[in-house]
């Protein structure tokens, strides 16, 4: 991989990229599979049913304990880990926002009491809000230390780790799940995951045979690597939803606005974006235009959100028509790491075309999303621009929700917009795959018109390698396009 997660601790970390390990470490209350459906054969809680429309009594599955800990999974843990999940300061804790109450009915069992009916909460439980961690080891080491030590009773557990350099996991000899055939999981022993944050020495670890599974094949080295003898290819579309961010409200406490609180300058942006040429330049080449945010992996993906149009001409009327000096179009953006990427460069050279700035400013580590962007981590929503991907929820509420509803923890300033706001809270009652579809895609339609929150791009396309001797390769991603390295094998 070319980095570490943000954090092992599932409920604090903030990159899309944290699942593929919380995967590996951690089970969850409700989990779902490469369908997107939530599957009780797979989840801690066994059983679940609605006594009324806010209320889910769920019965926990027995004899699970933390891994190497006497620690065990209960009605107890599972309510404290849902509690702690939906706390402000929680990345998920927009997902599980319905829930009131989460009350321990016996050993075994909890009852789960919503503030108003939630379509989506059963398979948002199915991401960062439903892995369940160590409350012993939380309340031990504190948030920090248990992310550098983290423990759930998944798969797998941390052997060692050298920071910045190697990840191993060692697993767990007694879990208790199974494949579709009865076999006993994990197949693996051990999985070691190197951090190389240098591509062409990635590339050239799987060319001589040093690692066996290539993640995210870059698009210069795609056709050699897929020439070598007996390699195996992944490809799932739609994993993500490349865009940039904005925030577009006034921060208030006096501050002035900025261009981006215009709508001609913000529709003038987003017209303005040559995304095709950045797909031939910088990714596989095959990538879809985006329309929203849902991705053609989504059930909820509908073709009528417009797709976008790249019209210069257009764009620079609209940056007259905005009527902002242009001595003020200058943008203070965010990039997460120390350098810019291509992509961040690209974006950079396209605007100042158009006579717009953007400054990067003091660029440190995780900054961008963890401390400086995002309000809802806890950052002061100063920057304006955020170039980053968005790793795809199987839920379209979980896709959304975060970034659309007023107190989104990924809508940088708290921007509010009513009507997408009405229609998200109106969806999330809902339980009809029809209805609810239709008001996602007029949020996406408002958000794409009203160019709110974000300018989406294009839907990655993420293609996977794997040498000849690795096994279960159909298991490598799940519903949402995450990995599960956790559920490959070694052919014998």
């Amino acid at each position: 991989m070319g980095g570490e997660p943000t954090s092992m601790d599932p409920h604090r970390g903030t990159g899309g990229g944290d699942h593929h390990w919380a995967h590996l470490l951690y089970d969850q209350v409700v989990a779902y599979n490469q369908q997107g459906l939530p599957d009780p054969s797979i989840s801690l809680a066994e059983k679940w049913e609605y006594a009324d429309d806010t209320t889910i009594i769920m019965d926990i599955r027995r004899g699970v304990t933390m891994n190497g800990s006497d620690e065990v999974v209960d009605a107890e843990l599972i309510a404290w880990n849902l509690d702690r999940a939906r706390d402000p300061i929680s990345t998920p804790s927009t997902d599980l926002q319905a829930i009131e109450s989460v009350e321990v009915v016996d050993d075994y069992q909890v009852r789960i009491n919503l503030s108003e009916v939630s379509a989506p909460l059963l398979t948002n439980m199915g991401d960062r809000g439903g892995f369940v961690v160590s409350r012993r080891d939380v309340e031990a080491l504190g948030d920090d230390g248990f992310a550098r030590q983290p423990r759930g009773s998944g798969l797998f557990s941390i052997s060692q780790w050298h920071q910045d350099a190697l990840v191993e996991f060692e697993a767990s000899t007694d879990h208790w799940r199974t494949d579709s055939t009865g076999a006993r999981l994990p197949f693996l022993d051990k999985i070691s995951i190197a951090i190389v944050p240098d591509e062409t020495v990635r590339v050239a670890g799987f060319e001589t045979g040093e690692t066996d599974i290539y993640n995210s094949v870059p698009a210069l080295d795609r056709d050699r690597l897929l020439s070598l003898p007996g390699v195996q290819r992944s490809t799932f579309v739609g994993s993500s939803t490349a865009r940039i961010m904005i925030n577009g409200h006034t921060l208030g406490d006096g501050r002035p606005s900025h261009p981006l609180n215009n709508w001609h300058f913000r529709k003038a942006m987003d017209l303005g974006a040559d995304v095709q040429s950045a797909i031939n330049n910088l990714e596989q080449g095959d990538e879809p235009l985006a329309r929203g945010v849902l991705t053609p992996a989504s059930a909820y993906f509908s073709e009528e959100v417009p797709e976008r149009v790249y019209d210069p001409a257009e764009a620079r009327k609209l940056l007259d028509a905005s009527g902002v000096p242009p001595e003020e179009w200058v943008l203070t953006g965010s990039a997460n790491g120390d350098t810019l990427s291509e992509l961040h460069q690209y974006w950079e050279a396209a605007y100042a075309d158009y006579g717009i700035t953007i400054d990067w400013g003091n660029r440190v580590r995780r900054s961008a999303s963890a401390d400086f962007f995002f309000k809802g981590f806890g950052g002061t929503a100063e920057a304006q621009v955020h170039v980053v991907g968005w790793s795809m929820r199987v839920d379209p509420d979980g896709n959304l929700g975060p970034h659309w509803d007023e107190q989104g923890t990924y809508n940088a300033g708290y921007w509010p917009h009513p009507e997408i706001q009405d229609l998200i809270q109106r969806a999330r009652s809902v339980h009809d795959f029809e209805e609810r579809r239709e008001l996602y895609t007029r949020a996406e339609i408002l958000a794409r018109e009203d160019v709110f929150v974000m300018m989406p791009h294009y839907y990655r396309t993420r293609l996977d390698l794997a040498a000849e001797n690795v096994g279960h390769l159909e298991n490598l991603h799940g519903g949402e396009g995450k990995y599960r390295w956790g559920l490959l094998s070694i052919k014998a």
